[in-house]
């Protein structure tokens, strides 16, 4: 009896043994492109999403982990690397070279814009999307003595309801569903930056009884209908459109949930409807003038061709990425908490946490390009090379700031700022470029018998000027770079 107890134990122990070795795995880290201080990583799994954190002032650092797929976030300060990996279990170690990577180089260039923007000619142009023409915000540059504003379209020559403004070869066009007194038809006008028409096209293509929207493409333009039904290609203005024709889905009882354009090509994503127990989409892709047809058993919310050979999808907050080399799509790999906004060249940009991650969908790895800190995210617009993100500060109001993927960040200017407007002497700030305007808190006026009348203390002014200025110094707010102009009356 106790024979055979011992050998029940021991078999026991034995499995125990091999499950612990199957199950645990080590992940190596060795970094490059990094400064001084201290490196934080950060190893979350994506199946259970526990994080393991460790600090430490080395750049090669080894951890035990359980078997299982990861993401591995490395930064210190504000250059990172991001990779997604597999640990492989039986005691294997997966070894990654991260090589840091700084955000991306950003300016301040409106305050409080709308939900749609536009980068035109310098200038930065918002509006409610799908409003009239004249309800289109301009925000006017700031200079020395006077910060950014809003201006409103001053153009008296287009009336009709805004389809978008997009930047091309030609300049800035606005496509424009005109309305008269008995006729209503589609125009593209090429505008200038205070958005006067420098000339129209008419488009007798489209339906005026249908709402189209206008997106760059290429060194033209695409127009499609709100419905997704008709899709155009305009290589310029004068150009006769080449119409994108789609499979019809394979699936039944399935309904048009997104479309989108890429140079490589084109995307419908069918799904069952939000009523639906039965979770299923299928992409119909168009390359190269053939169209392929994707099923999943699954449900999405987007879907984008990215890279030379991937399908990017969304289902709740989880990107998921397919290789489509072959007939049949193969599972990449996935992140978690992770909203898709846009592309970089052959990369995506996507928000993940408190930043937007530039990632290499080939190496399965990237960096932050720009962290949000204490901004919380509220929208973005892609431009070529560059790209308008939408953002709200500690104030709770809206800001917009132009990416420059091109060039490395220097100074991070937004971070400052969002953090002097935490000082309780600084009531709000203006930032536009290089000039900055700040607006004092300084109480309750006061009655000044001298002047019989009401002013602020001037005590009380000394004070919030003195510690506004000590503020711009310990934040390192470069005077020789930026023009700051304290409001105090």
């Amino acid at each position: 009896m106790k024979k055979k107890a011992i050998l029940v134990l021991s078999a026991i122990v034995f499995v125990l043994v091999i499950y612990g070795l199957y199950s645990t795995a080590f992940i190596e880290v060795s970094v490059t492109g990094q400064g001084s201080s201290e490196i934080s990583y950060k190893f979350i799994n994506q199946d259970t999403s526990k994080e393991k954190v460790i600090k430490s002032g080395s750049t090669k650092l080894k951890t035990r982990v359980s078997k299982g797929n990861y993401e591995i976030l490395v930064k210190q300060g504000e250059v990172s690397y991001v990779s997604i990996i597999k640990a492989a279990g039986f005691l294997k170690t997966s070894s990654i070279s991260a090589s840091l990577k700084p955000e991306k180089s950003r300016q301040f260039v409106g305050n409080n814009p709308g939900s749609c923007m536009n980068y035109n000619d310098s200038i930065l142009v918002t509006h409610t999307c799908g409003t009239t023409y004249n309800k289109v915000n301009v925000h006017v540059p700031a200079n020395s003595s006077l910060p950014t504003y809003i201006a409103q379209s001053s153009s008296l020559s287009i009336f009709g309801y805004l389809g978008g403004v997009v930047n091309t070869s030609e300049g800035s066009l606005a496509l424009v569903r005109a309305l008269g007194d008995d006729v209503s038809s589609y125009f593209i006008h090429r505008i200038d930056q205070s958005l006067k028409s420098l000339g129209s096209t008419a488009l007798p293509n489209l339906d005026v009884n249908k709402f189209y929207v206008i997106k760059s493409y290429g060194s033209g333009f695409i127009i499609y209908d709100t419905s997704f039904q008709q899709v155009l290609i305009y290589p310029s203005r004068a150009a006769k459109p080449m119409t994108v024709k789609f499979d019809t889905p394979g699936e039944k009882n399935l309904i048009l949930k997104d479309i989108d354009f890429r140079s490589n090509g084109f995307t419908k994503l069918y799904t069952t409807d939000d009523g639906s127990k039965d979770a299923r989409s299928e992409v119909v892709a168009v390359r190269e003038g053939k169209s392929k047809h994707y099923v999943f058993n699954k449900k999405f919310l987007q879907a984008k061709l990215c890279g030379e050979r991937s399908l990017c999808v969304v289902t709740g907050e989880r990107l998921e990425v397919y290789d489509i080399a072959q007939e049949k799509p193969k599972f990449s790999f996935a992140l978690n908490g992770t909203e898709l906004v846009g592309t970089s060249g052959k990369n995506i940009l996507i928000k993940h946490g408190r930043g937007i991650i530039n990632l290499d969908l080939d190496k399965r790895s990237g960096f932050i390009e720009f962290g949000l800190d204490d901004y919380d995210y509220c929208g973005i617009q892609e431009d070529a090379g560059t790209y308008l993100l939408c953002l709200i500060n500690n104030k709770n109001k809206k800001v917009a700031l132009r990416i420059d993927t091109g060039s490395d960040n220097t100074d991070s200017v937004d971070k400052k700022i969002n953090q002097l407007l935490n000082t309780p002497e600084v009531s709000d700030v203006s930032i536009y470029g290089k000039f900055i305007f700040i607006s004092p808190n300084l109480g309750e006026l006061v009655y000044d018998s001298r002047t019989n009348g009401y002013g602020y203390n001037p005590a009380t002014k000394k004070a919030a000027n003195d510690k506004i200025n000590q503020e711009i110094d310990r934040l390192g707010i470069d005077r020789r770079v930026y023009s700051i102009t304290n409001t105090i009356p």
